[in-house]
């Protein structure tokens, strides 16, 4: 039975929210090859970041509202959380919705908006949150009641497995931060500072790649030109094939000042690549599993920071346990299982009309 989907998100730009947009939009083909699913974007579209062939992306919020009642059997997805988006979706549907949230819900409190945001989505009829540590805030502070549950966000394994196998422009060893280019969530300066301080032998014989593009590429430029170490460090700007550098990376790191749970992790321990995260909320304990798959330092502190960097070069044993539990920490995000909690999500919400 043909049934529509209505995708509000906040910005198409490339970043990890669009790539679980993609996931799902699969997800529900796979499940419904029938189904129409439309996507219309509240601030920028950058096209060219892929978008699932059988997806309307509509242009104007007007347009998506005519076509939202002029169809029948209907969903809408407020896929963004606390942003605009809340307020779009309730326009397009009242309460009837469905809400994602991908960000630390804190972080959104210093919008002016945020009240009535939270209002939406606290009466939406379900509210997905991508770690357990968003669903204890939501209901522990800020009263959502038994509408939330969790999906992780999914990684396509194989998929990820057989485009590493493509080979960079690099022979030299690195360090590697793929992340969106925005001080919003990131942390750049600090990754910049410990490789900075890193002994001299260790930063002759590895570069430190930045894999990503985004709004504050010019500052993280600017700050790189003033350091010694500026000729050792790589912008590649944005790669379609981000595995293929974290395969061939020796160590990865996230810096992060605020996360909703990041799959840039999850997607380098599929490629063997042990990790340093930034203990961020939301997820970095969840993620690390109590510090048994990577190192998580605090945020900001370059000294830590470039200690592990060290480490993780230099002391075998501890990359190989990290390994050894990695490599079962990330069956919990395979496709399979988030397809089937998709196909429960929404036939429930069919019970729920």
């Amino acid at each position: 039975m043909e049934k529509n989907y209505f995708f509000i998100l906040y910005c198409y730009a490339g970043g990890g929210t669009e790539k679980v947009f993609c996931h799902t939009a699969n997800s529900i083909l796979k499940n419904n090859p029938d189904a129409k699913i439309y996507l219309y974007v509240c601030q920028g579209f950058d096209k060219k970041y892929f978008v699932p062939e059988n997806v309307t992306v509509v242009d104007s919020f007007p347009a998506l509202k005519k076509i939202y009642k002029s169809s029948c059997n209907r969903e809408v997805i407020n896929f963004s959380g606390f942003r605009p988006t809340s307020s779009a979706a309730f326009k397009l549907a009242g309460f009837k919705m469905i809400s994602w949230i991908h960000c630390n819900p804190f972080s959104m409190t210093v919008s002016k908006s945020w009240p009535l945001n939270f209002f939406l989505l606290k009466h939406s009829k379900k509210v997905i949150c991508v770690c357990k540590e968003q669903m204890e805030i939501l209901q522990k502070k800020f009263g959502f009641k038994n509408n939330v549950q969790v999906i992780y966000n999914p990684v396509n394994f194989p998929a990820i497995l057989e485009k590493s196998n493509e080979e960079i422009p690099l022979k030299d060893k690195y360090f590697l931060m793929c992340a969106r280019m925005d001080f919003d969530s990131k942390d750049f300066f600090s990754v910049i500072d410990a490789y900075s301080k890193l002994p001299a032998n260790l930063q002759n014989e590895y570069k430190l790649v930045f894999l990503g593009d985004g709004p504050d590429r010019p500052k993280v430029e600017e700050y790189i030109s003033s350091k010694s170490v500026k000729d050792k460090i790589i912008l590649t700007g944005f790669d379609s094939n981000p595995y293929r550098w974290m395969k061939n990376a020796s160590c990865g790191i996230l810096s992060s000042k605020t996360e909703g749970f990041s799959l840039f992790p999850i997607e380098a321990f599929a490629c063997g690549l042990p990790m340093i995260i930034t203990n961020y909320k939301t997820g970095a304990i969840e993620l690390s599993d109590n510090n048994k798959n990577c190192f998580i330092v605090n945020v900001g502190d370059s000294d830590q920071m470039s200690q592990m960097m060290q480490t993780m070069v230099t002391d075998s044993d501890t990359i190989k346990n990290f390994k050894n539990n990695f490599t079962q920490f990330i069956k919990n995000f395979g496709t399979e299982n988030f397809n089937n909690q998709i196909i429960t999500l929404f036939n429930d919400g069919d019970k729920n009309e």
